[in-house]
């Protein structure tokens, strides 16, 4: 089979866009979508790696942060490795996920499960229209019939690096809004995870 008829087999046209479900049995892929806003590009490297576990990798550029006077390549960029991402507890364990399928529909939307929990894991990733900031919203769904306790494995705000440039040095943070909760069987919940930049001493973007 071709390249392109593998391709074509694998993401289905739905009403609202496009889909591909994850078989496990399958090889590791990687793909990558970029969306924009007026002050950040936002790009999300997905998908899976043996056995169907979920891969994830976020960069942002922030072009008006220049690096190099007059050059509009010259960018601060942070790349967030997975291992940067905070973990999501259930129960006090931390979770494996594995990946169930990649949906866009304008945005990008990253479903997985953590099965020995019965966790849904909705994702969808975007820009912020104008602010220097990528956003994630982070959707779990209790499938099973007992409360589980959720916890994220970070503080609410963790700076990811610093850099220089053309006007001082800049600050790239990652914050959140997740609480630790009781998961109720079959409602939703639902936090954000921002990751912003700045130049040092002005305020953080809300």
């Amino acid at each position: 089979m071709s390249t392109t008829a593998q391709c074509t087999a694998q993401w289905q046209v739905t009403p609202c866009g496009i889909q591909r479900k994850v078989n496990p049995q399958e090889a590791p892929f990687f793909d990558e979508l970029e969306a924009s806003g007026q002050g950040v590009d936002f790009l999300v490297t997905y998908g899976t790696k043996a056995g169907g576990s979920l891969f994830l990798k976020r960069c942002l550029v922030y072009p008006t942060l220049r690096t190099i006077p007059n050059d509009t390549f010259a960018s601060f960029q942070v790349e967030i490795q997975p291992d940067q991402i905070p973990g999501l507890y259930l129960d006090g364990s931390l979770a494996t996920e594995t990946a169930s399928a990649f949906e866009i529909e304008g945005m990008l939307k990253v479903v997985s499960l953590i099965a020995d929990k019965k966790i849904r894991v909705e994702r969808i990733f975007y820009p912020a229209a104008s602010a220097l900031c990528g956003i994630e919203k982070v959707t779990l769904i209790n499938e099973g019939e007992q409360e589980l306790t959720f916890a994220l494995d970070a503080p609410p705000e963790t700076l990811i690096c610093r850099g220089r440039g053309t006007k001082g040095v800049y600050r790239a943070e990652m914050t959140h809004t997740a609480l630790t909760t009781r998961l109720q069987p079959h409602r939703p919940y639902c936090f954000h995870q921002f990751y912003s930049a700045r130049i040092a001493g002005q305020p953080r973007v809300q």
